[in-house]
């Protein structure tokens, strides 16, 4: 009595281990088919569409600041500046005739005069000597010293003769001091200092006194 095969009755005989080999009774595997890779024309489209895929990449990046880089290279238009318009000319105007003013049939009215008798009064002093009188006094004055009165200058004597009557008139019996504003007042004291002596204002004042107020 047969013994079954140890692997079932269907099943060739394996080697217990590893692949099979020409040893165990089996052929040598024969060639592999080689593997099919992708074709040339498929790698030059795929490198194709990559390199287009890159440019419109860069594009997107580039593109808007190439667009500011162009509009602000683009010169600006020169704002030209507004022409001086002509002035307006205009007529001429005619002066119109001036209108001569109607002479007034009013005579100018005339200034008011000044009565230096009445001031001399309201001061306390004499009025303008009579014609005898005010010669008599510049003679006076004359027999003093000549250069007493300066020339051309007879008015003057008067008016200051009329002023010491003040004087006169007020301090009636200081002799002394009389004969020094005598001096001072018809300018002896510092005109003709060789003269300038209390004898020379005493006759000064006495030729006052008798010819301009013989009333004070």
């Amino acid at each position: 009595m047969t013994q079954p095969p140890p692997h079932g009755p269907h099943q060739p005989h394996q080697p217990p281990h590893g692949p099979q080999s020409a040893g165990y009774g089996y052929p040598p595997p024969g060639p592999q088919p080689p593997k099919k890779g992708l074709s040339w024309w498929a790698i030059t489209g795929i490198s194709i569409a990559g390199v287009f895929a890159f440019l419109i990449v860069l594009g997107l990046i580039v593109g808007p600041q190439d667009t500011e880089d162009t509009a602000s290279s683009k010169p600006t238009a020169v704002e030209e500046s507004p022409k001086p318009s002509k002035p307006a000319t205009t007529a001429p105007v005619k002066p119109s005739p001036s209108k001569t003013a109607a002479p007034t049939s009013a005579p100018p009215s005339p200034s008011p005069t000044i009565d230096m008798d009445k001031i001399r009064e309201a001061a306390g002093l004499p009025p303008s000597p009579k014609p005898d009188a005010r010669a008599a006094y510049l003679a006076a004055l004359n027999a003093i010293d000549t250069r007493i009165i300066k020339p051309n200058k007879e008015d003057q004597a008067v008016s200051r003769g009329i002023n010491q009557c003040g004087s006169i008139k007020r301090h009636p019996e200081d002799k002394a001091k009389l004969a020094e504003w005598a001096l001072d007042r018809f300018t002896v004291n510092t005109r003709l200092p060789e003269i300038a002596t209390p004898d020379t204002g005493a006759r000064i004042n006495t030729a006052v006194h008798e010819h301009l107020c013989p009333d004070f």
